[in-house]
């Protein structure tokens, strides 16, 4: 399991295309679930073991600030959050934080391009 975060823009499907493709592995976009988010990733998680490896463009980590902005109406609760982290920290994961500087990403929406990852 290869989780990447990031704030739009920062590199994260850039990155997981180039991952997929070195490690043949597959792709979830997560972006905002639909319906309720903490049964979702709790899903996500149970089944993690029973399917083929996955990248993760976005996953837990990014749903509070992002849900935030995208106005949902149904939050991941703090609790939920800590139990949910418990969870992946019991997979095998690693997680990638993309930050690239904020004048790299005001430039890459100015351009409307695809990112390299930083």
């Amino acid at each position: 399991m290869i989780i990447l975060e990031g704030v739009d823009k920062s590199g994260k499907t850039t990155l997981a295309a180039d991952l997929a493709q070195e490690f043949a592995l597959s792709i979830k976009k997560f972006g905002v679930p639909d319906g309720d988010p903490t049964s979702i990733y709790v899903n996500e998680l149970d089944n993690v073991y029973t399917h083929h490896p996955f990248i993760y463009d976005r996953f837990l980590y990014g749903e509070v600030p992002y849900s935030i902005v995208k106005k949902r109406t149904r939050f991941v609760t703090t609790f939920d959050l800590e139990i949910m982290d418990m969870m992946v920290q019991r997979t095998p994961h690693v997680t990638i934080y993309c930050r690239p500087p904020r004048e790299v990403i005001q430039k890459r929406y100015e351009e409307g391009t695809r990112s390299e990852y930083v």
